[in-house]
């Protein structure tokens, strides 16, 4: 083994040492001091961000749903029972304060399954169409 091996870490690994990043390996072969492991995510188009925050989400919604249809079969249902809860009414706060960036009911319901990424999706097919 080399002084340090990226491979064992994501794509970049940083630490912070007096407010300036250094991409620099430690003596004992991992990071020094406040570690900031960045995976290749940050370096994906914005759609390709979208489209995995989305995925996420999706399994946040089917946990949800099953707590709720059969919550023996859901570790800690109460905790997916609340985060529905507070989507649901994240997500209708949303619909009412971006009310004049929805053009069709698509958008409605798709933001009220997605939230902001749906709002940031809409935005970029905007700014897109008209630059």
């Amino acid at each position: 083994m080399t002084e340090y091996d990226y491979s064992i870490f994501p794509r970049f690994c940083y630490y912070f040492e007096a407010s300036n990043f250094q991409r620099r390996p430690s003596k004992s072969g991992t990071p020094k001091n406040a570690v900031i492991l960045l995976s290749g995510v940050f370096k994906l188009k914005l759609s390709q961000r979208l489209m995995i925050g989305k995925v996420i989400v999706s399994v946040v919604w089917l946990l949800i749903v099953a707590s709720v249809i059969e919550s023996s079969q859901v570790p800690f249902p109460y905790v997916f029972q609340g985060i529905g809860v507070f989507l649901v009414v994240s997500h209708i706060i949303e619909i009412i304060v971006f009310k004049q960036r929805m053009r069709r009911p698509r958008d409605y319901m798709l933001t009220m399954l997605f939230g902001a990424l749906q709002l940031r999706t809409i935005r970029a097919k905007a700014s897109n169409s008209a630059g």
